[in-house]
């Protein structure tokens, strides 16, 4: 068996470790299907309104083995969740944002990907300065640095990827205030299923309560998915 990628020394194992990591699940969740092509492919090839917590737990599940499993493991880890991702592809039905009828998505775009990995590294550094302890600059960049061993078993091209933290929080800036991530009638579909009134999606909701404040706090009012509580 081999070493994990990271060290329990590093910045990365330490602040994926706290429990309070599982509270950025939900808001990374919300900004993922923000993008109208990441949208369309959860409603068209998941099984949502069914298995609601299956996506926060394939998601928290890989980031553990990706981050405390050996290379092996964390390897194939990566391997099953692109051979999901391979049967994950359409095309757009109706216009969304700039996204014409007929755009083609497919989960393993690389910036999709890309956006994907980028809300669960923003909003996992979020949890842990909020709810753990503040990093400093130098412990940002290390846990930046880190994550882009992630990026890199995706295969997501080194040209896509913000080199540096500062590069990365301009990223993120430019998604959230571009004409790219765009709330569609899918969204607020994906959003009412998940949190539609049952036994299922009341307890989604009370264990996301934190991440839907903290993804409604991010983002701007015009990409903001509206989630009500199940009544």
């Amino acid at each position: 068996m081999r070493h994990p990628f990271f060290s329990p020394s590093s910045v990365f194992w330490r602040v994926n470790r706290e429990l309070a990591s599982g509270l950025a699940g939900p808001r990374a969740v919300l900004m993922q299907i923000a993008h109208p092509l990441i949208a369309a492919g959860v409603a068209e090839h998941s099984r949502f309104r069914e298995h609601r917590f299956a996506r926060l737990y394939r998601t928290s599940m890989a980031a553990a083995a990706i981050t405390f499993g050996s290379r092996d493991f964390a390897l194939r880890t990566v391997e099953s969740i692109n051979q999901i991702h391979r049967r994950v592809h359409g095309v757009l039905r109706s216009q969304v944002g700039v996204f014409p009828p007929g755009t083609r998505y497919d989960a393993n775009d690389p910036e999709l990907k890309l956006w994907v990995l980028s809300t669960i590294t923003d909003s996992t550094l979020l949890v842990y300065d909020l709810f753990v302890s503040p990093l400093s600059d130098n412990e940002r960049q290390r846990y930046y640095s880190d994550s882009l061993t992630v990026a890199k078993l995706f295969d997501i091209p080194e040209r896509l990827i913000p080199s540096t933290y500062i590069d990365f929080r301009s990223y993120m800036s430019g998604m959230l205030e571009g004409d790219v991530i765009t709330i569609s009638d899918t969204a607020k579909d994906i959003a009412r299923g998940l949190f539609s009134p049952s036994i299922e999606g009341t307890l989604l909701f009370l264990a996301s309560t934190i991440g839907i404040w903290l993804a409604s706090r991010t983002s701007a009012a015009r990409i903001r998915i509206p989630v009500e509580p199940p009544t």
